[in-house]
């Protein structure tokens, strides 16, 4: 029973800890959410890629800031797929937990970040042709 409470105890000050962080990041974006907003329009060429890059970075928590983008309209839906797909992936803090693994992270990202830019781009593609279809 005690090892159950002290198990239970780990997990809630881990909960904590990644709420925390998630929360400090969202409000921190909340203040640069227009020059954010600005790289990541609609409009621009490159916001699967800028979704992409920023969402690589290892339980940032982006996923969540970039639902709150498209949710406002404020980016495609294309650049969201791309941050949830290069966001996708729990293994990488097990791989970084194990220096001996550690490399074998770099191959996973370049395979995630290239996955999740041509698949942004090709939701973007196929809904702007829908879109052109409709008109």
């Amino acid at each position: 029973m005690e090892e159950l409470l002290h198990e239970l105890l780990h997990a809630l000050l881990d909960t904590i800890n990644v709420f925390l962080v998630i929360f400090l990041l969202y409000i921190l974006l909340s203040f640069i959410e227009d020059k954010i907003t600005k790289k990541f329009e609609k409009s621009s060429k490159f916001s699967p890629i800028y979704g992409a890059l920023i969402g690589i970075i290892p339980q940032c928590g982006f996923s969540i800031v970039s639902s709150d983008l498209y949710r406002k309209k404020n980016i495609s839906l294309g650049t969201l797929l791309a941050v949830f797909i290069v966001c996708s992936d729990e293994a990488i803090p097990i791989f970084l937990s194990h220096p001996d693994k550690a490399l074998s992270v770099i191959p996973l990202l370049i395979i995630k970040l290239i996955t999740a830019i041509i698949f942004g781009y090709l939701i973007d593609f196929i809904l702007l042709k829908h879109q052109e279809i409709k008109e």
